[in-house]
């Protein structure tokens, strides 16, 4: 999660520093509430401003058993250089 009260960059904008320097990256999960089936079923439902924050900042990395040593690094040097 991308807390950008503690960085000087969003979550959306990090993952465009982080696809710039080829790492994927990407947004896969979001609160119920903001799907598009929900928001048109249940249009006045709400508000849930502790899942809008969580929603708002979180993103996924690189994860999955095939993920090296190295491709780890990666990843951290990515991360470490694009919240500098």
């Amino acid at each position: 999660m991308v807390d950008d009260s503690k960085t000087r960059v969003n979550r959306d904008e990090l993952l465009k520093r982080l696809h710039l320097l080829k790492i994927g990256c990407g947004v896969h999960y979001r609160a119920v509430h903001v799907l598009d089936y929900y928001r048109r079923t249940y249009p006045n439902a709400g508000p849930f401003p502790h899942a809008d924050f969580i929603t708002d900042r979180t993103f996924s990395i690189p994860l999955s058993a095939a993920v090296t040593d190295q491709d780890a690094a990666d990843v951290v040097r990515a991360l470490r250089q694009s919240l500098a």
